[in-house]
């Protein structure tokens, strides 16, 4: 019994650090995707500032018109935070990338019952996810990728810098 407790708590941390692997990337995919609403505003701000050659009235307007597009962003990025995942989604996604059919997500699911309400099927389907724990790995079923806009938002973040290097004939 103690193998079976060690091979769950051993399903369990794989799980978790999956879908916590999988929020990672989902919280970097929307602060690079959302990251190019203030960049793009400061480009068309510093424009508009250059062209109306830094007059008071414009630049102050243009500078807490900022707070808009920074507010999107950082409204964007919490949700995306704390949005709770779904039941189970670690212990999902090991068995989508492993081709498991769901074997270690049935085993996670069953152990959380009381024992008096188990079935034999249910005792064997846990047997089966404890022994292939020491199967599966996190890091190769939910890899942490680079956010797909991350370059879009490194050039726009570098063209922006050399717009502000411009100086504007009076």
């Amino acid at each position: 019994m103690a193998d079976r407790e060690r091979g769950l708590a051993q399903l369990e941390r794989q799980a978790s650090s999956a879908a916590l692997r999988a929020r990672l990337n989902a919280v970097a995919t929307r602060a690079a995707r959302l990251s190019l609403f203030p960049i793009i505003y400061a480009a068309g701000a510093l424009t508009g500032v250059k062209v109306t050659h830094g007059a008071p009235g414009t630049t102050r307007l243009l500078a807490l018109g900022f707070a808009v597009p920074l507010a999107v962003r950082a409204v964007g990025v919490a949700h995306a935070r704390l949005r709770r995942p779904a039941p189970f989604s670690g212990a999902l996604a090991l068995d989508r990338f492993y081709d498991l059919r769901y074997r270690v997500t049935n085993a996670l699911v069953f152990s959380r019952l009381p024992l008096a309400e188990r079935t034999p099927l249910m005792e064997a389907a846990i047997d089966d996810g404890v022994s292939i724990a020491g199967r599966v790995s996190p890091r190769r079923a939910v890899p942490l990728r680079v956010p797909r806009d991350l370059p879009a938002a490194t050039v726009l973040l570098a063209a922006t810098a050399g717009l502000g290097l411009l100086e504007a004939p009076v």
